[in-house]
C-alpha cells in the first residue's frame, strides 16, 4: 500500500474495501499509529460498527474491484 498524507488513515476492511479517514490537521505519527490501532480493532470486530468522527474529519470508502 503506498504511504498516506500525513493527515489521512487508511484502514483494510476485507471484502468491505478500504476507510480512509482524512483530519482536518496534520497528524503526529503517535496520532497516526494510535487512529489506525482504533480502526483496525473495529474492523476486526464480528458484525456492524459504528464510528463517531470528530468535527472536522472527512471519511471514504473506497470499494474493492468486483472479483469476476
Amino acid at each position: 500500500m503506498k504511504k498516506s498524507p500525513a493527515k489521512e488513515v487508511q484502514v483494510d476492511l476485507g471484502e468491505a474495501g478500504i476507510l480512509v479517514l482524512q483530519s482536518p490537521k496534520v497528524l503526529t505519527p503517535k496520532e497516526r499509529a494510535h487512529t489506525q490501532q482504533i480502526l483496525e480493532q473495529v474492523a476486526a470486530a464480528p458484525g456492524r460498527q459504528t464510528i463517531m468522527l470528530q468535527a472536522g474529519w472527512k471519511h471514504a470508502v473506497i470499494q474493492r474491484e468486483a472479483k469476476a
